[in-house]
């Protein structure tokens, strides 16, 4: 399997480190370069991309397995970043 992490935080670490651990891969995307550090030296490659600032545009998911672990925006009842995720 191949998989996306978008928010590869604490939850989103120990979901890749399972699906690793399987033998399948992952990526990931966080918001700092820290953490994309963090995450290659787990194994993962990764993108540091903040998606408040910098929509996913162009992002095909497609044949991914895809887990979306971001917050929530502080604002509105919806996520707007999810639209682009098609």
């Amino acid at each position: 399997m191949n998989g996306l992490i978008i928010g590869c935080g604490y939850l989103g670490r120990r979901v890749a480190a399972h699906y690793l651990h399987r033998g399948d891969r992952i990526s990931g995307l966080v918001r700092s370069e820290s953490s994309r550090r963090e995450l290659i030296r787990m194994g993962i490659s990764c993108l540091a991309l903040d998606v408040d600032t910098a929509p996913l545009r162009g992002l095909d998911p497609g044949g991914t397995r895809l887990f979306y672990f971001l917050p929530p925006p502080g604002e509105g009842e919806t996520d707007p970043r999810i639209r682009y995720l098609r």
